[in-house]
């Protein structure tokens, strides 16, 4: 099984895509770790399609993030549809909880203070930017559209 796990940040989609991982005893890669390296140095482009090539190569996988090749390879997708105010209340939490240190999905040395403006900025724009082609790719795969965290919670 292939499962994508995408959506806005501060969605949702590392929560959700641990459980499903622990439920479905299917491995979790989270796309932080692909995009970023240490000190947030952004990963080359073609390197971090080469490294999501090698993950979606694999017989079964979850993949947690935004990705194009991730979603063109999986059989199924879940897509945190949460309300962009919503995401940013969380990225604001994540601040909080964070603030000088690195969330475990990131590379280390990656404070959550410096990408926090960026996370924000991110959900504001997700819904016109990222959205659009999100849904209009997902056409041909068994796509779950979740749109409030009530309806997460019978997904995990």
């Amino acid at each position: 099984m292939r499962i994508l796990v995408t959506g806005n940040a501060g969605s949702g989609k590392t929560t959700l895509g641990k459980k499903l991982s622990d439920e479905l005893n299917i491995p979790l890669y989270g796309l932080d770790k692909v995009v970023w390296k240490e000190n947030w140095t952004p990963t080359p482009r073609d390197e971090v399609q080469k490294l999501i090539k090698e993950i979606t190569d694999k017989e079964a996988w979850i993949i947690e993030g935004v990705s194009k090749l991730a979603l063109n390879e999986a059989d199924k997708v879940y897509f945190l549809d949460i309300p962009a105010y919503k995401c940013v209340i969380n990225i604001l939490i994540r601040f909080i909880k964070n603030g000088l240190g690195s969330r475990k999905e990131l590379p280390d040395n990656c404070p959550e203070y410096i990408g926090f403006l960026k996370a924000i900025k991110i959900a504001l724009i997700f819904d016109r930017v990222t959205k659009p082609w999100l849904i209009q790719r997902s056409a041909n795969v068994d796509f779950v559209q979740i749109k409030s965290y009530k309806e997460l919670k019978n997904h995990i």
